[in-house]
């Protein structure tokens, strides 16, 4: 069986699609049979990271540049036509395209999927809905937003697959010491204790400006609050550091650009809590993996990850004052840190990303 795994433009970003085919590529092709092969197609080549540069050594592996990219690109998938295989004719046809997010990859393989890791932007609602009725199966990693599609856009309950998404071994294992001693050497501050956010609560537009609200009426109330410390993307960070600077309590905000993700763990345990609002309706990858590590975590009802967390989670809705009373309160209660961190710890220590492969599988099988 031969895949087209449909990866363009994803690596330009450091979103949940990334972070979901970085993890998943690997196992796909550890999982791969002798007959299968397995092709990344990606329109920006000398983006790809070295776990995927390192899977080309597999035989049933092999990347391959996109045919189009740029504008043309996007024009390109919205008419879903001529296929990727008319136009590469090198690349010779395919049982299965996978298109890792929409907008759909045309193609004329026998069947074609989409993966979609959150609602799409109201400027991007019509492509994606072409994208998901084009597909013989959308692939979501949520109950809730599987439920918002079939409502949305009409899709048929056999047409949307949920496949929960997987941790890596790496957050359920404790970090190194040298991590620590190195993660504390690059960022002093983090030897003290403090709040985290990353994924949507790094969201420049509404993640920061929401949590920026919320901990600074916590700390008026408590100055033992911990400051809070933002993972942002090397695309948002300069504007985030702008709003943190502007902010009247700024000086209780550290923004960091990225980190190794051989840090993660490390840094993630560090925290005495992980506040992810979900504000646009995201997957929380972030919380899957800051469980893991036993640390706590505020979220959104609305995450995907409630599917897997449940109760372990501390769930407001999304009101800055809800949020600042729950801080205070969880922050306050060690006790109930403890508890809910190794509920968290024990929804997840299961959780495989060699299962969510074989899944797939089956699907492209099926």
């Amino acid at each position: 069986m031969r895949i087209a795994l449909d990866a363009s433009r994803i690596f330009a970003g450091h979103g949940t699609a990334r972070t979901y085919l970085e993890e998943l590529l690997p196992e796909l092709v550890q999982s791969a049979s002798e007959q299968d092969s397995i092709v990344l197609l990606s329109s920006l080549p000398e983006e790809l990271p070295p776990r995927v540069v390192w899977l080309s050594r597999h035989d049933s592996f092999s990347s391959q540049v996109a045919p189009l990219a740029g504008s043309l690109d996007g024009l390109w998938r919205r008419l879903g036509f001529p296929s990727f295989e008319r136009l590469a004719a090198d690349l010779g046809d395919f049982d299965v395209s996978h298109s890792l997010q929409p907008p759909a990859l045309p193609s004329r393989s026998q069947r074609r999927l989409v993966s979609l890791h959150s609602l799409p932007g109201q400027t991007e609602t019509r492509s994606v809905s072409r994208s998901l009725q084009r597909a013989d199966l959308v692939i979501v990693p949520s109950e809730r937003l599987a439920e918002r599609l079939r409502e949305v856009h009409s899709l048929a309950d056999d047409r949307v697959v949920v496949v929960h998404p997987g941790v890596n071994q790496r957050y359920v294992e404790p970090p190194k010491a040298s991590d620590v001693e190195t993660l504390c050497s690059m960022h002093p501050y983090l030897e003290r204790p403090y709040l985290l956010a990353l994924g949507s609560g790094a969201d420049p537009d509404r993640g920061v400006p929401f949590l920026l609200e919320a901990c600074s009426a916590a700390w008026h109330r408590d100055e033992g609050v911990p400051p809070l410390v933002l993972l942002a993307s090397p695309s948002d960070s300069e504007r985030i550091t702008q709003a943190v600077r502007e902010h009247p309590r700024g000086e209780r905000v550290f923004v960091l650009e990225s980190l190794p993700r051989e840090l993660l763990p490390a840094f993630y345990r560090g925290a005495e809590m992980l506040l992810e609002p979900c504000l646009a309706g995201g997957l929380g990858q972030a919380a899957l993996e800051a469980s893991a590590c036993g640390v706590p975590c505020l979220l959104d009802p609305s995450c995907g990850v409630m599917d897997i967390l449940a109760d372990a989670a501390l769930t407001i809705e999304p009101k800055a004052e809800a949020w600042t009373e729950a801080i205070g309160r969880l922050y306050g209660d060690r006790t109930e840190r403890e508890r809910r961190g190794e509920l968290g710890r024990e929804r997840t220590s299961t959780r495989t990303w060699k299962a969510v492969a074989q899944r797939h599988w089956e699907l492209y099988r099926a």
